[in-house]
């Protein structure tokens, strides 16, 4: 039988997905939801509808390379967490799991020109429930004051800016590699344009990332070689690095650029400015996770409140979760089976090499920094999830 996704990958099923959980988006304010609620059944229904329907996919005995580092973490995990009764954990982990073998193993791919027009029909979308107060941030900076203490050049086209500056993010990465039209130079300029102004410095640091491989690569030819084996190891080490460090927030700090200064230093948060100066609430959190991963250093402690742990966060909050590192909160979780997710990440990695695809190459690399910094939207009921990962297989490439 001739799947729908080898016909034409526009009518991939998780094309559908990703429009749904794009539309999703503009009706969520806030990364909380209560269980049971409209919301919660609207965003998880439908993709354990999509888990039921990949599962002739995934129940087999041959995977590809790439799924069996998913599948030893499901083998893993699994006996464990039978004996511990903790039915969340492995529920959680099925759905970040399960949908990524379907992707894999049926080749799935997210047409980029839906990627495009989403994105644009999303902006005009945005900008119409900003005027009609629905939307707190608007689509021009410096004018349309999202109030309190919250920068005035802010903008997003969503209500969570995470997701808005996240999507501007790869609508330049995507259209760089996989658009040679004229019109990608109108998406470049809009991807940077909400990029900038979301106020994430996530995203500004995985763009440089992208820039400098790209700058790089015009120097020193693309292809199978140490140099590039090495070079994302060496991206990925450095940029950790700068985001565990305050030294960049304490110069930053001393600037009379109030964008500059607001943008990385978060001045207009007095009290998260001063902490950050002293320490990086980044490194606070990995701390605190790798300290509960401790406890057990095999499998993890399983299902956990962080407030058993910490009272309060970096910045003093009694208001927290934590969820702002996938890596380490997952692996204090499970523990060390976590480690097969960084090998699948390193096969993309090594393929995209070998096949001099720029895109599959460095798709990983800002994978990684994104678990680490900001993963709390790696679940499939967020578009970005279907974004990345229904990308992996795109072939084409400059």
């Amino acid at each position: 039988m001739i799947k729908i996704s080898q016909i034409n990958p526009r009518f991939s099923i998780i094309n559908i997905y990703f429009v749904y959980y794009v539309l999703l988006e503009f009706f969520i304010s806030s990364g909380k939801w209560d269980k049971f609620s409209v919301l919660y059944f609207a965003m998880v229904l439908p993709i354990l509808a999509f888990i039921v329907f990949s599962l002739k996919s995934v129940l087999k005995w041959q995977f590809s390379k790439s799924s069996v580092f998913l599948i030893l973490i499901l083998v893993c995990v699994a006996p464990v967490t039978i004996l511990r009764a903790d039915l969340a954990t492995i529920y959680n982990l099925c759905l970040f799991v399960i949908p990524v073998i379907s992707i894999l193993e049926t080749n799935s791919r997210i047409n980029i020109r839906l990627i495009n027009t989403l994105f644009i029909l999303s902006i005009i979308f945005g900008i119409v429930l900003y005027h009609l107060e629905i939307n707190r941030f608007g689509y021009i900076p410096f004018i349309h004051s999202v109030g309190g203490l919250e920068p005035d050049w802010k903008i997003s086209i969503f209500p969570r800016t995470p997701a808005s500056g996240f999507f501007a993010l790869f609508i330049v990465i995507l259209n760089y590699y996989f658009n040679s039209k004229r019109s990608r130079f109108i998406l470049y300029f809009l991807g940077f344009y909400f990029m900038l102004f979301s106020g994430l410095r996530s995203t500004l640091l995985l763009f440089s990332v992208f820039a400098s491989f790209e700058l790089f690569s015009k120097f020193v030819k693309f292809k199978a070689r140490r140099t590039y084996l090495l070079l994302g190891l060496i991206y990925v080490f450095v940029a950790l690095f700068t985001v565990s460090g305050s030294s960049l927030i304490q110069l930053v700090q001393k600037t009379d650029n109030k964008f500059v200064k607001s943008l990385l230093a978060k001045s207009t948060f007095t009290n998260i400015s001063e902490v950050e100066g002293q320490e990086n609430y980044r490194a606070w959190l990995w701390g605190v996770h790798f300290n509960i991963y401790k406890e057990n250093l095999l499998f993890g402690v399983g299902s956990y409140d962080i407030k058993d742990y910490e009272q309060k966060d970096a910045y003093g909050k009694t208001d927290f979760e934590g969820s702002e590192s996938f890596v380490t909160r997952w692996l204090a979780r499970i523990g060390l089976p976590i480690i097969f997710l960084f090998l699948l990440l390193y096969k993309i990695y090594m393929d995209g090499m070998l096949e001099k695809n720029k895109y599959k190459y460095i798709l990983p690399i800002l994978l990684t920094l994104i678990l680490f910094t900001y993963g709390s939207f790696m679940m499939p009921y967020n578009f970005m999830y279907f974004l990345i990962f229904g990308t992996i297989n795109n072939k084409n490439y400059i």
